[in-house]
């Protein structure tokens, strides 16, 4: 019962459910069920049914069924290995002997551990209870502080300070504290000046989503008609955005034709009269084919003069699923009629340390290029915009997320979601950027190093309560 409890909160309080405040209760159970359990294989047992639980919800959706098996599996493994490492840890601060403020901060302090290393080391797919205040701007403005895994650090310790408060029957605290919990989407924040209003230059943009189904993308690796029908869809697209709002910048998603582009004369020759014709720069993604017979997913950046002034190799790949392609070792940004733009393909968003780097070294717009086809009707896309929120409040900077199928949007740097695209449509996004150096935050300058601080402190604080503990064994 608990476990469903923890499980069932934990996913409805995810993008696009509009219940984030589930995340604030959804530890509850957990902490209950740690606290009072004794034997570990059934807080073993408790984390394999929470992750059951997440994991079944997201993968008996509308996600292709060659991935279903697959990421489920993948899932539950990644989420009862953090659950239960978490669990096995609270039981542990519990017996020492810690004030209730100490033991909140050890604890939430381990979850954002837990959330930053696995992140890595599981490759980005990690449970981040942070993303369900992906659109409430009180949050989203201390992310330029703390980051997405900062607000998981306050989600955890707003947990154990209600079960804590339940636990003791302070009732009336409790109830007090759910209602400032309900009332902080109507808190507001004064937000940056629109930059739009001072009249800077500005340059005009255009998403092309072409929402070509996953499963014509498959037939189209070895169907030269279909990949070649798919390409002119894109160049139709790109067309009727030119004829209707002139852009400056064209942007197609990720793979948005399984055939090297740049490589075979018969697509890149229409590419380039395309560019040359509606000077516009195109950026488009692309499997990429180098001389070496080494294969990348990738970006490639063409002028409006029909030259190829920069490209993007992939740096994190999708474990299995991109396992054709080589690994890129660098970021990219390029200039673009003034405009500083920094490159990431897909799941890359998810990293919180690339964004903050592609800021330091000057990117005023981040451009995020991903496919999202293979997983329908699920929840999965709009995590990824959700991602694609929090970088751009963490860092200021304006995120361009075009995407084949959805959602593909502009965001602001505050992290308001400017123009989006719904699900499985074909969509044109339009959308002028203003041309204009931004400041950094405090996150993308030290967030990361502050997750550091936060490891060593309770680094010393365990290890000072341990040779405490031997003193008095001693004695």
């Amino acid at each position: 019962m608990f476990a469903l409890v923890t499980g069932v909160f934990f996913y409805f309080s995810n993008p696009p459910f509009r219940t984030f405040f589930f995340i604030f209760y959804a530890f509850i159970p957990f902490f209950y069920y740690i606290n009072n359990q004794l034997q570990k294989r059934k807080i073993l047992l408790f984390s394999v049914l929470v992750s059951i639980m997440n994991s079944s919800f997201i993968f008996t959706s509308q996600i292709e069924l060659k991935y279903k098996f697959a990421g489920f599996l993948s899932f539950v493994l990644i989420v009862t290995t953090l659950f239960y490492s978490f669990g096995r840890f609270v039981k542990k601060i519990e017996n020492y002997k810690y004030k209730t403020y100490q033991k909140m901060f050890v604890i939430s302090s381990f979850w954002l551990f837990e959330e930053y290393f696995s992140s890595k080391i599981f490759h980005g797919f990690t449970p981040h209870p942070g993303i369900a205040l992906y659109n409430i701007g009180i949050f989203l403005f201390f992310s330029k502080y703390i980051g997405m895994m900062g607000l998981s650090f306050i989600i955890i310790a707003t947990n154990y300070w209600l079960y804590y408060l339940l636990k003791n029957k302070k009732y009336k605290m409790f109830l007090i504290i759910s209602l400032l919990i309900l009332i902080l989407p109507y808190m507001r924040i004064n937000s940056q000046k629109d930059i739009m209003e001072n009249k800077v230059k500005t340059i005009k943009l255009a998403i092309i989503q072409g929402n070509i189904s996953s499963r014509e993308y498959e037939v189209s690796q070895n169907n030269n008609e279909l990949s070649y029908k798919i390409f002119k869809e894109y160049i139709n697209l790109s067309l009727k955005s030119s004829k209707e709002y002139s852009p400056n910048i064209i942007i197609w998603p990720e793979t948005a034709v399984h055939r090297w582009m740049i490589r075979l004369p018969n697509y890149r020759n229409k590419i380039l009269e395309f560019v040359r014709e509606n000077k516009a720069n195109l950026i488009i993604g692309t499997p990429d084919l180098t001389p070496e017979d080494k294969e990348y997913n990738s970006i490639f950046i063409i002028s409006k003069n029909g030259k190829i002034i920069g490209k993007y190799y992939k740096n994190k790949l999708v474990p299995y699923y991109e396992k054709v392609f080589e690994k890129g070792k660098e970021l990219k940004i390029i200039d673009i009629e003034d405009l500083n733009i920094g490159f990431e393909i897909c799941f890359e968003v998810v990293f919180p340390e690339i964004t903050p780097e592609l800021k330091n070294k000057g990117a005023d717009v981040v451009i995020i290029a991903s496919n999202n086809g293979m997983f329908g009707y699920s929840i999965v896309p709009y995590l990824m915009s959700a991602h694609g929120v929090f970088r751009a409040a963490e860092n200021n900077i304006y995120i361009i997320q075009a995407t084949n199928s959805g959602v593909s949007q502009i965001i602001s740097p505050d992290g308001k979601i400017l123009k989006s695209s719904k699900l499985y449509k074909k969509e044109i996004i339009t959308y002028e950027i203003p041309i204009k150096k931004l400041n950094k935050t405090f996150y993308s300058k030290y967030g990361i190093k502050l997750y550091y601080l936060i490891f060593t402190i309770i680094i010393v604080i365990l290890i000072n309560n341990s040779a405490l503990l031997k003193k008095q064994r001693k004695k």
